[in-house]
């Protein structure tokens, strides 16, 4: 009776052994597949990380390659920079040369007018003294006109006045002469009409 009690332990241990073993076989495969499945994920990881690795190194060649052209463009760009400064040193230079040329040109300009004007000036005031002195003489030479004429006025009107008194006196004459002339014409007259009426 006790070795049958064994015996339907060890069956039962054998039973329950078997069915773990089942299930460990089942666990193995389900393991087995999942291994399966992360190799073939770890596969395509490892194509993936390939990929990327090959697109990081075409990113790094790129950025170098980018890094590189900006590198050019500014070296370019400062030489650029350093010939426009130079040349706007230069123009500003030549312009700040020509402003100055450009402002003793205007002072010498101004100098020469004012000179010019001073000497006309000068030469305008010395013509109003003469044109004064000048204007004096005439007045002077006027005054002495208007005395010779007042005494060729005064000459002339006692000459008037002497050949007025003649001519009166001629006329006075004439008159005289006149009435005598008439006289005898009407004595003459009369003496007609009174020999027609006789």
């Amino acid at each position: 009776a006790e070795a049958t009690g064994r015996l339907r332990t060890l069956e039962a241990k054998l039973r329950e052994a078997t069915a773990r073993e089942a299930r460990l076989v089942r666990e193995n495969d389900i393991l087995r597949r999942e291994l399966r499945d992360v190799e073939a994920r770890k596969v395509a990881l490892g194509l993936e990380v390939a990929a990327l690795r090959q697109t990081l190194h075409g990113w790094v060649d790129e950025r170098k390659s980018l890094l590189q052209h900006k590198s050019r463009l500014e070296r370019a760009l400062s030489q650029s920079l350093q010939r426009n400064l130079i040349e706007l040193r230069m123009a500003r230079r030549e312009m700040e040369a020509e402003m100055r040329y450009i402002r003793d040109l205007h002072a010498r300009r101004q100098r020469v007018q004012e000179a010019r004007w001073h000497e006309m000036r000068t030469r305008l005031q010395a013509a109003r003294g003469d044109a004064e002195a000048e204007a004096e003489k005439a007045r002077a030479r006027m005054a002495q006109m208007v005395e010779h004429v007042a005494a060729l006025r005064q000459a002339h009107e006692e000459r008037n006045r002497a050949a007025a008194q003649a001519a009166a006196k001629a006329l006075a004459a004439q008159l005289s002469a006149a009435e005598i002339a008439q006289k005898k014409l009407l004595a003459s007259v009369g003496h007609r009409f009174r020999e027609l009426e006789s």
